[in-house]
């Protein structure tokens, strides 16, 4: 107890007396120097604490162990700043110490910043001295994610989880991305990314918890009445490259995006491929006929109802089909048939573009990843095979193509049933109706009163 107290009324004199001259610095009394400047309440004096790290590399290696070891146990979380500049401005021998003494502090302020020296230091020595550490203090229970302000530099935020939704027939869907921030809370941006339009809409919210991010997908559903969001969470790297695809083709860019953009890492994106292609052997998918003539089934998911063909774009053709229903003359079934198929072919030669192709299969590829992150893989292998053998059909056998066959089939149905309901289909635009299916599985349509 008296040592405490003549201790305490060492450092209370020279806080009245800050003109007293420092004594010398010697290797029996380094410890004591260090130990009263890291005691103070306020006021670190990082100069004289530099000069104390500096002399440590006078000292011999078992010396400084020792020492370290002493002030470690005395001081535990105090010590941190005098370790933090070990780093910054010691040798290479003097800053390792000092990082293996921090994998000894349970600490999170020193998780991070060892986080920080593994993740960018120059040296690979010190890099690899900080894994050694953040291990330690992992097996301690530290978790590197939580948000104290670090000693070195400021990590403002990091990546957590995006999440994707299905695309719909306009080839659009929900894409989010999280940043972990420093208090704790995440930053979500949300945009509606459309392959045709680019981004539609931006928006983004800060405050958000974790637990209340696990049941976004559960309440989208609930808000929108569907059975299910199917929302799944996608590559981070892959979310960013479908919005940086999106920018590209975007005309006039949401002023929310672009206050958001640095923050989320998207300035410096980079295109990473469909991570379903590192899931799924394409060429095996190729030699199995059975996934490519089983797709036409994706059409049970709602999803796929969407993706029709514009009834306005198929109303000469529904018509002509209908007429052929209501011929008097006796035909063959045969002859009946083709005369169906001289109708798809027509669809097909009027509405089957290139560009079409193209977009219906970067589609159904950002489906078979939806579905096989989804841990549906049967129905990934439907979508991807769909999607891979589209290029390879002959423009003359597209109508045989047994995803784009059904696509057609099911557009020319809704078609129908909006003319026998005496709706004009040159009158209505895609958010004019809902394309689904009755009581009894047939196709029909709804529309949207305003």
């Amino acid at each position: 107890m008296e040592k405490e107290q003549n201790h305490t009324a060492g450092i209370q004199e020279q806080e009245q007396n800050p003109g007293t001259e420092k004594p010398e610095i010697t290797t029996e009394n380094i410890g004591q120097l260090i130990a009263e400047e890291l005691e103070k309440v306020v006021g670190l004096d990082e100069t004289v604490l530099a000069q104390y790290a500096a002399f440590l590399e006078n000292m011999k290696a078992q010396e400084t162990e020792t020492l370290l070891a002493t002030l470690k146990k005395d001081l535990d979380e105090k010590l941190l700043p005098f370790l933090e500049l070990m780093v910054q401005q010691g040798s290479s021998k003097i800053a390792e110490a000092g990082i293996g003494v921090m994998g000894k502090i349970q600490s999170f302020k020193a998780a991070q910043f060892l986080a920080e020296i593994n993740e960018s230091h120059p040296d690979k020595t010190l890099r690899k001295a900080a894994r050694k550490s953040l291990y330690k203090l992992k097996s301690a229970g530290i978790e590197v994610e939580m948000t104290h302000k670090p000693l070195l530099g400021e990590i403002k935020h990091q990546r957590y989880k995006s999440l994707i939704s299905p695309i719909d027939g306009t080839g659009t869907q929900l894409i989010m991305l999280t940043q972990e921030m420093l208090a704790g809370d995440l930053h979500l941006l949300q945009v509606v990314a459309s392959d045709e339009q680019g981004i539609v809409e931006c928006s983004s919210r800060r405050g958000l918890t974790k637990k209340m991010f696990a049941k976004l997908p559960e309440t989208f559903a609930r808000q929108t009445g569907a059975k299910s969001a199917m929302f799944v969470e996608a590559d981070y790297d892959y979310a960013m490259t479908l919005i940086s695809e999106a920018e590209a083709i975007t005309e006039v860019i949401p002023e929310e995006y672009t206050d958001n953009k640095e923050l989320f890492e998207l300035e410096q994106a980079q295109s990473v491929e469909n991570p379903v292609f590192k899931m799924l052997d394409v060429e095996n998918l190729k030699d199995q006929p059975y996934f490519l003539r089983t797709s036409a089934d994706l059409f049970q998911n709602d999803v796929f109802l969407s993706w029709h063909l514009p009834v306005n774009e198929t109303a000469e053709y529904a018509q002509e089909l209908l007429d052929q229903q209501d011929s008097v003359l006796e035909l063959s079934p045969q002859f009946q048939q083709q005369r169906k198929e001289d109708v798809y072919l027509k669809v097909i030669e009027s509405s089957i573009t290139e560009e079409f192709l193209k977009r219906l299969q970067r589609r159904l590829q950002i489906m078979a990843y939806i579905f096989m992150t989804n841990e549906n893989e049967e129905n990934a292998k439907k979508a991807l095979a769909a999607a891979v053998t589209l290029p390879e059909t002959p423009s003359e056998r597209l109508k045989d193509h047994a995803f784009l066959r059904q696509l057609l089939l099911i557009s020319l149905e809704a078609t129908q049933y909006v003319l026998e309901e005496g709706y004009d289909p040159g009158e209505l635009k895609r958010e004019d109706y809902i394309v689904t299916r009755g009581e009894e599985g047939k196709i029909i349509v709804e529309f949207v009163q305003e």
